[in-house]
């Protein structure tokens, strides 16, 4: 049976299930090894195979971060792997793309890559090492076809992952009323770090428009950052304060009542992996076109179970929400369950994730 390592900068508290099933698995040997943090939240390792014994050292040059992970060489030396799984090509996380090289050219070990892929007119040295590796696991076919055009000749096995959260996270376990979408106010819902990229003032915005053209709404913010009090500042200055409530940091079970009485998530800025957790609970989701998104965005369809507004204009924000709450107030187009069984059908669970991963390595490789 082959031997993988998986190599991660930090164990996110979002990717236990899908380790958890990997180590867990008959058909392939496999062990995942990273380092730890206080910065994020992350799981304890809880399974043999499943290790944060690296150190991580950063260290800053011309303003740019970069980290160092101490005890890689002698963790993938003690367990003599037949594949290594990095994350990247990262050109931040030194001890990753030394380790790539140096097991790519001294050893017989195979090396692999788990990336979301090349920006479009991404440059050589991120190319050259995606050109190096024995395969490519990657989050969305979009990121597939871009390193297919970008890299000549690339014929190395690549397979699509898709992406997914913990499984307590999903809101599939919890029972959606059967109602769906006929509460006498429109509830919306932000849910991320309150951070400028997230752009929470947007919705703040919007609610208020929303609430000039005669709409009865509530804003629900879950989260905490940067932005928190000048966001409070916007809702009082726009006299929405009683419509806008702030709920600070929630996690796990906390969260769940707040999202089981939500009908949308608004989140203009960029979207990531929250995406997946919105649409489990069967809410649209709703975000800005601009091409500044993680590779999960890919999971929505505009018009099935959620859109994208124009820019970032909270007008054009206020506009979508707007026929929105017409077609979920006003017609039984829309249910719950519906939107939630989009994301199983996407491939977006961490047993759809896991058979992808062994196929990759138990198949595809050996086809």
């Amino acid at each position: 049976m082959d031997k993988v390592l998986i190599v991660q900068l930090i164990l996110p508290h979002y990717r236990k299930s899908f380790f958890d099933l990997l180590v867990r698995n008959q058909t392939l040997d496999v062990y995942i090894t990273a380092g730890s943090s206080n910065a994020i939240k992350v799981f304890a390792p809880d399974q043999e195979k499943i290790k944060d014994n690296l150190v991580n050292k950063w260290f800053k040059i011309f303003g740019h971060t970069f980290y160092f992970q101490f005890g890689l060489f002698r963790s993938i030396f003690t367990l003599k792997p037949s594949h290594i799984v990095f994350g990247g090509p990262d050109l931040h996380v030194l001890s990753s793309i030394l380790a790539f090289v140096y097991f790519r050219f001294f050893s017989k070990i195979q090396v692999h890559w788990w990336t979301q892929g090349l920006k479009r007119n991404e440059g050589g040295l991120k190319k050259y090492l995606i050109a190096l590796s024995n395969s490519v696991l990657i989050y969305e076919d979009e990121g597939k076809s871009i390193i297919q055009n970008a890299i000549a000749n690339f014929s190395k096995p690549i397979t699509v992952l898709k992406n997914s959260i913990s499984d307590q996270d999903y809101g599939f376990h919890e029972s959606i009323p059967s109602g769906n979408f006929d509460s006498p106010i429109f509830m919306l819902l932000f849910s991320g770090r309150l951070t400028q990229p997230k752009r929470c003032d947007l919705v703040i915005k919007a609610v208020s428009l929303l609430t000039q053209k005669g709409i009865p709404c509530i804003l629900n913010v879950v989260g905490d950052g940067e932005t928190l009090a000048e966001n409070k500042r916007l809702a009082s200055r726009l006299g929405v304060e009683d419509k806008v409530h702030f709920h600070g940091a929630l996690y796990d079970k906390d969260v769940i009542p707040i999202f089981k009485k939500s009908e949308i998530f608004a989140l203009p800025g960029k979207v990531g992996l929250s995406i997946v957790h919105a649409l489990s609970y069967g809410l649209p989701v709703i975000t800005t076109n601009e091409d500044i998104h993680s590779p999960e965005v890919a999971i929505l369809q505009s018009g099935v179970n959620g859109s994208f507004f124009e820019g970032m204009s909270a007008e054009a924000l206020s506009e979508e929400l707007s026929i929105w709450y017409v077609r979920l107030k006003n017609s039984n187009q829309y249910s719950k369950k519906e939107i939630q069984a989009t994301v199983k059908s996407a491939g977006y669970t961490p047993e759809q994730m896991a058979d992808n991963f062994l196929n990759h390595f138990t198949i595809k490789l050996n086809a």
